[in-house]
């Protein structure tokens, strides 16, 4: 256990693995916010069920993205990038004043975090070459633990 925490690499894994454990946990409580948000911006079912698309639409549309940024200009790069985005996004949701800020910030939040997808594998392949099972696991199982938490 010690080997696979030393030279900076524990930090790595609780920065990825918290990264991941935000971004899967914030994009599962959206469901739970659906009642305050069709209440906020008076949305009906069918609405409420389009924010939800657009959010996993784009997240899914930004994989391939995410890939090739990484290859660009490297993972560690693509990892910060999807959090800031991430970040300034979900503020957006937060202060919007109007339904469609909401659905543009919510589309603009699951591309973001759609760069963190691919990245946060290779980098920990790369950081833990003998070991990236375990690493991915526990990056896995703090995800797991954002889809418990945060809705």
């Amino acid at each position: 256990m010690r080997s696979f925490l030393t030279d900076g690499r524990g930090e790595i894994l609780v920065a990825v693995a918290a990264g991941w454990f935000l971004s899967i946990g914030i994009r599962l409580a959206y469901p739970v916010l659906l009642p305050h948000l069709r209440e906020s911006y008076g949305l009906d079912l069918t609405t409420a069920g389009l924010l939800l698309t657009a959010l996993w639409l784009c997240y899914a549309l930004g994989q391939l993205p995410g890939g090739l940024l990484a290859d660009r200009f490297g993972e560690g790069n693509v990892l910060v990038a999807s959090t800031l985005i991430s970040a300034v996004t979900l503020g957006l949701v937060a202060v919007a004043g109007s339904a469609p800020v909401v659905y543009l910030a919510t589309g603009a939040f699951g591309f973001g975090t759609a760069l963190y997808g691919v990245a946060r594998f290779t980098t920990l392949s790369d950081v833990y070459p003998d070991n990236d099972g375990t690493a991915i696991g526990v990056t896995m199982a703090a995800g797991q633990a954002g889809n418990t938490l945060l809705p």
